[in-house]
């Protein structure tokens, strides 16, 4: 019995790595590119990475434009329940409230920024906001929390 489980073994040892290896192809003979055309290719390629970047500026945009008011949605909305909640949680809560919607209309304008800056400084701009806007969202659940 050990006999044949080694000689099961030596035929799968040799038989195997055989077996696995990859055939090499040679690689295809690529046609010379003359410059003409190898700058029209760059320019295509710069177009298209360029107007996806564009969208995905645009895309940025919309969807912060929708967060910000969906949070002057909120706020809004917080500011109507502190109407009917205790005189002292309704003191903390306006200085908060009015707080939030002070960082809104900051992150608002930044967002207008935003919308008519390029390069680097959109990039530097984008950070900048998305940390505003996870502010603005973690002090509105603070807010709601309150109000529970």
């Amino acid at each position: 019995m050990k006999k044949l489980a080694w000689l099961v073994f030596l035929i799968f040892s040799l038989v195997l790595p055989v077996s696995c290896a990859q055939k090499e192809e040679p690689a295809p003979a690529r046609k010379p590119v003359t410059e003409k055309q190898g700058k029209k290719e760059i320019g295509e390629a710069a177009e298209t990475l360029l107007a996806y970047s564009e969208h995905k500026r645009e895309d940025f945009q919309k969807q912060l434009a929708a967060q910000l008011e969906e949070l002057r949605k909120k706020i809004a909305e917080l500011e109507a329940k502190m109407e009917e909640a205790k005189p002292e949680i309704q003191a903390r809560l306006k200085e908060k409230l009015q707080a939030l919607e002070k960082q809104r209309e900051e992150a608002q304008k930044r967002l207008a920024e935003l919308q008519a800056a390029a390069g680097k400084a959109w990039e530097e701009m984008k950070a900048a906001l998305d940390k505003a806007l996870k502010e603005l969202q973690a002090g509105s659940r603070e807010a709601e929390k309150e109000l529970e």
